[in-house]
């Protein structure tokens, strides 16, 4: 594919925020600083006299140092998503007024998977739990409910609608669907595709118990009606009822009134078995079970139905497990009898989702982690600079303003504030506990990457402490934990200690090949990391691999890593901010490499070290980029090496549904797929956006 100099490619992968650039980028370097000499906790302690006597009197900025004045302060910012996002064509297209050029005609051509990449062993889902609901405040309520019941770090929890249940392949990337109150009937069939397909689901007072057992018939409940049921232990359960029970052949058309003055003592007992149709008329036989029952009829309140050719489950509630007892403060009686069986309630959902659906649950996890302060780690000199260029957009009381996130730089005998989501103070002359500078300085041997690193152990996310400034090539912040850490397209990173987590800052500017090609940068990240795990000596069977375009799996089915790229684009230089998360020391939510490495009897990686080693590797490659073509084909052969997709078919569907087979070859100069038609024609595909698999629902440009 054919790319005009002009204009600045835009990769799906990056959060770009952009500018019209007429220029070319590359790798900047600054002049001053990166010994290779060894940073001790006594050289922390030096003094760098008070920071304002610093700022009073700053150090002269070399000629090839970037500076805040280096960025143009008329910078004009266009958040592209990648909806928005258009590639350019091969023939050709006119440059928008957002700087990125538009086809003549629409990107329409959608590639998807023939033959997926082979599986070396046990396959294992994502841990993503999707909510749906159309109704919001019941949308909010399962999503919180869930989030205190299942185990911390463990899950994913999204909640999600019916465009994207009916556009993203999300069924191979789901644990748990859980389907509150009516489903559309456009999404039944879906639903239905997943359950006997081995998908698992909680169904919270929902009308798609008709879909699945459709011998039941439905018996009248009086609206926000109180009933008692029990299940396994707890018994005689006071909670709010959905608006219709179900069993098998009601003797009643409707629950009894206060003043009926009987019970059903022989109520109707649902069916053991149901044969439900697929959408290819395949029949599907679900074993049906009562796991709790309503006290006066003994209508099933809990249900559980099980595919057993698929492993499929799911569980009916017809009690609303969602709904907290707040909700009915205003109905006193309903309230008091509420807040009684709340626990019950919590546990009894506990219970559902650990025995029934497979899911960990939270036991005793107490709240999160207090918000820690930063320290500042580096050479002294390297401080002294960057500490002088920030001096003018400091506020009071030594204060950076980034986008969500401010930093506090304190000196000695200044009183820091309280950490909070918010606000960080950073500490100049101390030292952390738990990171050690000594071994992380000894295993650093690049010049400019890592040099600075700003450490917390618990923050936000490390993304925030570099997002809304330009502050320093190389600079790095290292998080122990994220409260919010977050990856490609919004998605979540689940970020337990022991979870290896950097954000990095880079300025590239406009004499290189990665200048002209800043997309690929993620690659050439994300081959770092695994370089610097698999390149050690005796590492050589550690079975990392790279999924297009920046995901790090063990073997071909357990993610273990991945980056995200923020970038701002000017004429000048460009400024990337990658946030790279890594299953370091943490088996939870997959597994992790620490486990990988004593499997294989090799010593397991600190942070300090894997941090030193990732920073090294990426200063290499970089370098070797500039070497010019022989660099290149270095770093693509390198890449290759690791990466999944090796002769891997995919078939393209036109827009008059015509289908087309081809073969992934590798990845062309800016990072998209590309492929090889059987007419011997290759040309670039990329993502169409949906945040669950890049290899389904790629996109290739119209070609006339």
């Amino acid at each position: 594919m054919e790319m005009t100099n002009s204009l600045l490619p835009l990769y799906i992968m990056f959060d770009f925020t952009l500018s019209v650039s007429q220029e070319t980028f590359s790798p900047h370097h600054l002049s001053r600083g990166g010994s290779d000499e060894t940073e001790t906790r006594l050289e922390e302690e030096k003094s760098v006299e008070s920071f304002h006597s610093v700022a009073q009197d700053p150090i002269p900025q070399d000629s090839g140092s970037i500076t805040p004045s280096d960025i143009p302060p008329s910078i004009k910012h266009t958040e592209l998503s990648p909806s928005t996002l258009s590639v350019v064509s091969q023939s050709g297209g006119k440059l928008g007024e957002a700087g990125r050029e538009e086809l003549s005609s629409p990107l329409h051509e959608l590639v998807i998977l023939k033959h997926p990449i082979r599986t070396r062993g046990l396959k294992m889902k994502p841990p993503n739990v999707l909510v749906f609901s159309e109704s919001s405040a019941t949308l909010d309520n399962t999503v919180a409910v869930l989030h205190s019941t299942l185990q911390r770090h463990r899950y994913c929890i999204y909640p999600t609608s019916k465009p994207l249940l009916l556009s993203s392949p999300w069924s191979d990337h789901a644990q748990l669907l859980v389907v509150c109150g009516t489903v559309p009937d456009v999404l039944a069939p879906v639903f239905m595709s997943y359950l006997l397909s081995g998908g698992h689901m909680l169904c919270l007072c929902s009308d798609f118990l008709h879909l699945v057992l459709p011998t039941f018939r439905t018996a009248e409940v009086r609206e926000r009606e109180l009933v008692h049921f029990s299940y396994g232990r707890w018994k005689q359960v006071p909670m709010m009822h959905h608006i219709f029970c179900y069993q098998a052949s009601p003797a009643k058309s409707r629950f009894p009134q206060e003043d009926d003055g009987h019970r059903l003592t022989n109520p109707p007992k649902p069916p053991a078995t149901v044969e439900v149709m697929d959408g290819e008329n395949k029949k599907h036989t679900l074993q049906v079970q009562v796991l709790g029952a309503e006290e006066t009829w003994h209508t099933p309140s809990l249900l559980l139905a099980s595919v057993g050719s698929s492993g499929g489950k799911v569980v009916f509630s017809q009690v609303h497990l969602e709904v907290d007892p707040g909700q009915y403060e205003s109905e006193e009686t309903k309230f008091q009898a509420l807040q009684k069986s709340d626990k019950a309630r919590l546990e009894i959902l506990q219970d559902l989702l650990s025995s029934h659906l497979g899911l960990s649950v939270a036991e005793n996890q107490g709240p999160l982690p207090a918000y820690t302060p930063g320290y500042f780690l580096g050479r002294h000199e390297l401080k002294l600079d960057f500490l002088s260029a920030l001096q003018p957009r400091l506020k009071a009381d030594n204060i950076l303003k980034l986008n969500l996130l401010s930093l506090q730089f304190c000196g000695k005998g200044v009183e820091p504030a309280k950490p909070t989501a918010s606000l960080m103070p950073v500490f100049l002359h101390a030292c952390p506990q738990r990171f050690s500078t000594v071994e992380y300085f000894e295993n650093l041997h690049s010049e400019h990457i890592g040099r600075l690193l700003i450490f917390s152990e618990v923050m936000t996310s490390s993304m925030e402490g570099l997002d809304g400034a330009v502050l320093h090539h190389g600079l790095a912040v290292v998080a122990s934990q994220q409260i919010s850490g977050a990856g490609r397209s919004g998605n979540a990173w689940l970020s337990p200690e022991g979870c290896g987590m950097f954000s990095l800052q880079l300025h590239i500017r406009s004499d290189s090949y990665l200048g002209h090609h800043v997309p690929f940068l993620q690659h050439v990240v994300s081959l770092a990391v695994v370089l610097a795990i698999c390149s050690q000596t005796g590492h050589e069977d550690v079975d990392l691999h790279l999924k297009w375009p920046n995901d790090i799996y063990v073997g071909d089915c357990i993610k273990v890593g991945g980056l995200v790229v923020k970038t701002i684009v000017d004429n000048t230089m460009t400024v990337c901010n990658i946030g790279v998360g890594m299953n370091l020391d943490n088996n939870v939510p997959t597994t992790c490499i620490n486990t990988l490495l004593r499997e294989l009897k090799l010593a397991p990686l600190s942070l300090e070290k894997f941090l030193a080693l990732v920073f090294t590797k990426l200063e290499k490659l970089l370098v070797t980029l500039e070497k010019g073509s022989s660099g290149v084909d270095q770093v693509r052969q390198l890449y290759y090496k690791y990466w999944l997709h090796s002769n891997c078919e995919v078939t393209v569907i036109g827009p008059q549904g015509s289908k087309q087979e081809v073969t992934i070859l590798g990845i062309d100069d800016f990072g998209f797929l590309q492929v090889l038609a059987k007419d011997g024609c290759a040309f670039s595909v990329h993502p169409d956006g949906n945040s669950f698999d890049m290899l389904r629902g790629l996109i290739a440009p119209k070609v006339k």
